[in-house]
């Protein structure tokens, strides 16, 4: 079973969480793309970015809209996680 609330459009998540739900398929011979078949018919391309990660684009995809607020997100952690995470977002925006 997939984690809960694991869905093919959170930001981040899991090959293996999202093998669990959907087939995949990978053919390095035609443009390097994982493909994702719904159930439904539609599949989705993750490509990899430069730096080797890969993403599903949504920009031309107005079939989902991707919003989560602060509040929907901390509630999530305990409060000295969401801490430890503001810190290093500090960081990281004063290192960039």
């Amino acid at each position: 079973m997939a984690q809960s609330g694991t869905t093919l459009m959170d930001s981040q998540t899991s090959l293996h969480n999202i093998q669990k739900i959907y087939k995949i398929t990978y053919n390095s011979t035609q443009g390097n793309g994982f493909v994702v078949h719904k159930a439904d018919g539609n599949n989705h391309v993750f490509m990899p970015s430069n730096e080797g990660l890969f993403y599903f684009d949504v920009k031309n995809n107005v079939a989902h809209v991707l919003i989560n607020t602060v509040d929907q997100n901390k509630n999530k952690y305990m409060v000295k996680q969401y801490s430890n995470a503001h810190k290093a977002r500090s960081i990281q925006d004063f290192t960039i």
